[in-house]
């Protein structure tokens, strides 16, 4: 009878197993290949990246930063209505904090607007620095140019994370799913 013996379809068979396993180690590869760059969040950091960020506004918190922001807050009635940290240029252990307050509450409309900028680190809250310019409010200066600046470079900015002020003053990233 034909194609009744045993080994009858034996090499097709085998060739086709032999098929499925490159291919399934192929996909693996391929899949090996894609997982083994670091993976962004949503803001273009690392994990590392995210854990200095992190850091780095943990040690901010022993500074006046931490003072200058509950103080504007306070000013302002409201929270900054804008918090972002992105790292700077050359560096995985130093990024800019750029905070800013526009009064939206009618009692506080006519308080000036105010942005923080600061340099934090990871290594040491003793070299952060930072400055505070408020314009605008009632009878106040004109948005000065190199603020404008500021705020669309971190609008345009990646990798770039929001924060957010906790109760206690202290800065912390904003999750990213």
């Amino acid at each position: 009878m034909r194609g009744s013996s045993p080994d009858d379809g034996q090499p097709r068979r085998r060739r086709r197993k032999v098929g499925d396993a490159v291919l399934l180690a192929a996909c693996g590869l391929a899949l090996s290949a894609c997982g083994s760059k670091s993976s962004v969040d949503k803001g273009g950091f690392t994990a590392a990246q995210r854990q200095s960020a992190q850091t780095a506004l943990d040690l901010a918190a022993r500074t006046a930063i931490t003072r200058n922001v509950l103080n504007l807050s306070f000013q302002t009635g409201q929270a900054p209505n804008g918090c972002s940290v992105l790292p700077q240029s050359g560096s995985d252990e130093t990024f800019h904090l750029f905070m800013s307050w526009d009064p939206t509450r009618p009692a506080y409309r006519s308080m000036p607007h105010s942005v923080l900028e600061a340099t934090i680190s990871v290594k040491s809250a003793a070299s952060d620095t930072f400055h505070v310019t408020s314009f605008g409010g009632q009878g106040g200066k004109p948005e000065p140019p190199e603020i404008k600046a500021s705020i669309a470079r971190v609008a345009l900015t990646r990798p770039a994370e929001q924060c957010q002020v906790l109760q206690d003053g202290r800065l912390q990233l904003v999750a990213t799913g």
